[in-house]
């Protein structure tokens, strides 16, 4: 059985740590991509409350209650606008900070996933996530749907999680173009590394005979308390299930939407060889780069840890919290909020939305 859908994806340009400008920015970007378009899934990058860039302190300010203000601005224009909406954002999810990304139905259904690779950077701010990604969402003829986000997308585990069991892969990144750290990574490793990760959704689409959606941001966001700016990775993509561009927003192109329609059908994928599979999703860079890019996660996430037990994160003083990983329609209606801080008095930047 084959259905065409009509996606669009969005390539925003945000300012770093801009939380509540960046999520009025992202509501006017969505209803303009609607009204252009008419889509029934609209997929936005991670980071739509703030790009993911630098390792400061700054960049954990950006975190917000899982059912916070992203989320239930996200929840409206779904429901308001009655489309299917993905988007990623930094979350504080069960004692911990994520990087989580959602997709929200009109009728109030939530499937959220925690991204289980961070970058470098990422890994002094968050901790990764356990699950595998895969939703069937109601609004699109329960339709079973990959969910990937940020690191994920060169991530050969990837593969594993998606190949013969999602439809549709969709999600987000927020890429730098020195992934946050120029002095580590050589000139040509650089490029290889922007080319390697424009050309992931094509690879990954051919890989799992699946159509592929991808949504980045463009523009350079500075780090937080530091004068150097990170050139983000601009490779917005909807992509066939052969490989074959339907439509596509790059650095050139700035900020802006595209619109495809998309043929999804349930048909048996070729036979994978894993290692082919490796090969393809893998960054070609050196291997010193690889070390030393793997020695500062390592670094980082043992910070965030050791911050982690001193109570240094400033999330730690809210009470700790979750929303499961799947929210059906009955029970969303009543479980708009799952944190217990008082209403009078909420962490800065978590009221809810009232957009």
């Amino acid at each position: 059985m084959t259905q065409t859908i009509r996606i669009a994806a969005i390539q925003p340009r945000l300012r770093f740590g801009d939380v509540d400008g960046n999520l009025a920015h992202v509501e006017d970007l969505v209803r303009s991509a609607v009204s252009a378009h008419s889509p029934r899934l609209v997929v936005l990058p991670e980071g739509i409350s703030s790009p993911y860039v630098g390792s400061s302190a700054a960049l954990g300010t950006t975190v917000r209650p899982i059912d916070g203000a992203p989320l239930q601005l996200m929840r409206m224009l779904a429901r308001t606008l009655d489309i299917v909406l993905a988007g990623g954002f930094l979350a504080h999810r069960g004692g911990d900070a994520r990087s989580t990304y959602a997709v929200v139905e009109p009728d109030g259904r939530v499937h959220l996933h925690d991204s289980t690779r961070l970058s470098p950077a990422q890994r002094a701010q968050c901790a990764p996530g356990r699950g595998r990604g895969n939703a069937t969402v109601a609004a699109l003829s329960e339709t079973p749907v990959g969910i990937v986000t940020g690191h994920e997308w060169t991530d050969r585990r990837t593969v594993d999680r998606h190949y013969g069991r999602s439809h549709l892969v969709l999600g987000g990144a927020c890429w730098a173009n020195d992934s946050a750290h120029p002095g580590l990574w050589s000139a040509a490793s650089g490029v290889r590394y922007r080319q390697h990760l424009a050309a992931a959704p094509k690879q990954l689409a051919r890989l799992l005979d699946t159509p592929v959606v991808l949504a980045t941001h463009v523009g350079l966001a500075g780090f937080g308390g530091s004068r150097r700016a990170a050139d983000l990775i601009a490779a917005t993509q909807i992509v066939a299930h052969d490989g074959a561009v339907l439509a596509q927003l790059t650095d050139a192109d700035g900020e802006g939407h595209i619109a495809a329609d998309v043929d999804v059908f349930a048909t048996p994928a070729p036979e994978l060889e894993p290692s082919l599979a490796a090969r393809w999703l893998r960054p070609e860079t050196a291997i010193v780069d690889r070390v030393a890019a793997r020695a500062v996660g390592f670094g980082y996430a043992a910070s965030y840890r050791a911050r982690h037990l001193l109570e240094r994160h400033a999330w730690q003083s809210w009470p700790s919290s979750d929303l499961p990983d799947e929210i059906a329609a009955a029970e969303a209606h009543g479980q708009m909020q799952s944190t217990t801080f008082s209403r009078k008095n909420p962490p800065a930047g978590a009221a809810l939305s009232s957009r």
